[in-house]
This record gives C-alpha cells, sequence and structure tokens, in this order.
C-alpha cells in the first residue's frame, strides 16, 4: 500500500520538474493512478455495466406492472371526454365515500325514466361484455386473460368495470372455478377440461351499475357439474318468473330454496342479491335461501339484482386470507347465475337478457 503513494509521489514530484507549475498538483496525481489502475480499468468498467444492466430490467420490470395501471387509469380517465361530456367517468376508487353512508342502504329508490333508460344502456353494455368473456372460454385459457377480455371490452364500450379496485379488488371482474363460490380473483391459473367457471360482470356507464354473471362449461363436463350449472340457470329463472309489484322479497328465497332442494343441492346463506343502480350495492338484500327475514315488497321502478348461489354439497362456505374469495366448506362445487332486474306495473323486464347475439353455451336452451 505504502508504496503506491511512493509511486505516486515521485511521478507527481517528475511531472512537476517538467511541466514546471503548469498543470495543478492534482492532475499530475490522477495520472499516476490511472496508470497504476489501468489494468483493472476494463473489469471496473464491465462490472458498472453489468449492474446497470440489472437496475435497467429490474426497473422495467416493475415499470411495466405500473405502466399497466396507468395505462388503464388513463383509459379511464379519457372517457370522461366521451360520452358528450359526461361528467362521471368512474365509481368512487377504493372504498366507496357515499355508498356506505347513503340512505339508499335502507329505503328502496324507485328510479326516474330517465334513471331507467340509463340502467337499460349500461345492462346491454354489460351483457355484450359477458358475452365476449364466454366465447373465450376454454381449456388452456387463463383467467387473467378472460379478466383482459372484460376490461378492454368495457373501456371499448365506453364504460368501466366497476368491480376494479372497489374495496381494492384488484382486478375488472370475478372468476370463479369448481368450488369456489363468488368474488374469485382472476390469476395465472389455467383453466382445464372439466372445469366449470363463473364470470361476473359490472359495468359502470352514464352514472349507473349493470350487473350479471354466468357459469360455463370447460370442455366436457361430468354429469354432476352439468347438473348443478343447470338447476342454478333454473333457480333464477323460477325466482324471475315471481317478480312483479306486491311481491315481498323473502319470496324469492323461498322458491330458489325449494327447487335447488328437490335436486339434492343446497343454497348459499352468506351472500344474496341487491339493489343498483347509482350505487353498486344498496337496498333491498335478497336472500336466496328459505325461511329468511328480508323485509319489504317489490314496487314498480326498483332495481335489483337475483343471483343464487347453489352448492353441490352443503351450504356453508369459508373465505381464503386474501378476502375476497368464498369457497365450499367441504370442496364440492358451486354455480351461479344473477341478472338486473327491474319491476315493471305488470311484471319484470330482466334489463341483462340474452341477446339474439349472444353466445349458445347451454344445452338446455336448444330443447
Amino acid at each position: 500500500m505504502f508504496d503506491i503513494y511512493s509511486s505516486i509521489y515521485s511521478c507527481s514530484l517528475s511531472r512537476r520538474l517538467e511541466f514546471g507549475h503548469a498543470l495543478p498538483s492534482f492532475l499530475a496525481y490522477l495520472s499516476c493512478a490511472c496508470r497504476y489502475f489501468r489494468a483493472n480499468i476494463f473489469i471496473l468498467i464491465l462490472g458498472l455495466f453489468l449492474l446497470l444492466t440489472i437496475i435497467i430490467c429490474s426497473l422495467c420490470y416493475h415499470l411495466s406492472h405500473a405502466a399497466e395501471y396507468i395505462w388503464r387509469w388513463l383509459g379511464s380517465f379519457k372517457l370522461c371526454f366521451l360520452d358528450n361530456f359526461w361528467p362521471i367517468c368512474h365509481p368512487s376508487w377504493g372504498i366507496p365515500k357515499v355508498e356506505p353512508s347513503s340512505d339508499l342502504q335502507n329505503i328502496v329508490e324507485i328510479k326516474t325514466p330517465e334513471q331507467i333508460e340509463r340502467m337499460r344502456e349500461t345492462c346491454r353494455i354489460a351483457r355484450e361484455v359477458l358475452d365476449a368473456a364466454a366465447r373465450v372460454i376454454r381449456p388452456g385459457i387463463t383467467t387473467d386473460e378472460i379478466d383482459k377480455v372484460v376490461h378492454d371490452a368495457t373501456i371499448a364500450a365506453g364504460g368501466y368495470p366497476s368491480p376494479l379496485n372497489y374495496h381494492f379488488f384488484p382486478k375488472s371482474c370475478c372468476t370463479s372455478v369448481n368450488e369456489v363460490i363468488c368474488h374469485g380473483i382472476p390469476d395465472a391459473r389455467k383453466l382445464e377440461d372439466g372445469d366449470i367457471v363463473n364470470v361476473d360482470v359490472t359495468v359502470y356507464y352514464k352514472g349507473v351499475h349493470g350487473d350479471l354473471n354466468e357459469t360455463y362449461f370447460v370442455g366436457q363436463v361430468d354429469d354432476v357439474s352439468q347438473k348443478l350449472v343447470r338447476c342454478t340457470y333454473e333457480c333464477l329463472e323460477k325466482a324471475i318468473s315471481i317478480v312483479k309489484p306486491g311481491v315481498r322479497f323473502r319470496e324469492v328465497g323461498e322458491v330458489i330454496n325449494r327447487h335447488a332442494s328437490m335436486s339434492g343441492f343446497s343454497v348459499v346463506k352468506s351472500y344474496c342479491g341487491h339493489g343498483i343502480g347509482e350505487l353498486f350495492h344498496c337496498a333491498p338484500n335478497i336472500p336466496h335461501y328459505g325461511r329468511n327475514k328480508a323485509v319489504g315488497m317489490m314496487k314498480a321502478g326498483q332495481t335489483f339484482t337475483i343471483e343464487p348461489m347453489i352448492n353441490a354439497g352443503v351450504w356453508r362456505d369459508r373465505l381464503w386470507p386474501d378476502g375476497w374469495t368464498a369457497v365450499t366448506a367441504d370442496g364440492k362445487r358451486s354455480a351461479q347465475f344473477e341478472h338486473t332486474l327491474l319491476v315493471t306495473e305488470t311484471g319484470v323486464e330482466v334489463l341483462t337478457a340474452r341477446l339474439p347475439s349472444s353466445p349458445n353455451v347451454f344445452p338446455w336452451l336448444d330443447s
């Protein structure tokens, strides 16, 4: 170590003798240091280059994820300037500010004709978005890819996916596979032949929400699963058939419970249908099981969802640590169907009804 400093000193002295004091002395020290470490310069440069490469790759990896959310935000933000400059382009993010304390949590709103027309538009878009998702379901596709289809179709239609960041939910739709009852979070899992998957879509457009879901077969599905999905579909249809002014909300659960029990299945009790409109969730609450204590009576102008969840085994559920994913307690399969409904003066209008263009994915509809 001392030889290094003596070498630098002697070199700097010779430099001062040669050039006098034309150059500052610190340049002489620098010149001698470079000469001594000349052999290590290449290694030093290579090391710095490798370190810089690692830093850039790491930044690109993290920024790619951040860019996805930024791009989604920009995609929804630009919608503020579409649809005749509609002032609200997405609902509250994170914890809703208005919904929890709204009077509509206790009072069932009677929609105005203008609100009803907006609900019709929104629910039609929601149906088209769900149909787009149904068309891509096949063995080998991931639920993340389904979520991307839902997100892109919603934004392309001028809407916003209501679930995205609602109470910090991370995706644009719910995908519930096999034993998952509801609120499954899309991920990199590939759907396999024989699975069943529910896709739950809600669209926010022109200040109102439209909500629906369906359960689909992935490839060739066993007989029990086919029976379960068809029974769940029929439970919803039978419940819709009684909707009209003057019917008690509690009667919906009686109809659903009767049909599910006769088929050998059980009805989930932890989750229920709900009011919908300018708020994602509001009054009334509509349980799907029998002997429930729901209060209130249907009146023309009300909008709400009915969305029975039917299990192949016991009705009890468990919640995963993610705080969202509800699964059957016994690991057996579950199915669900949902529509947004409008009570009319003479009965009911299914706002999210299937369209002539909807994919033909349910065999019993052909019979």
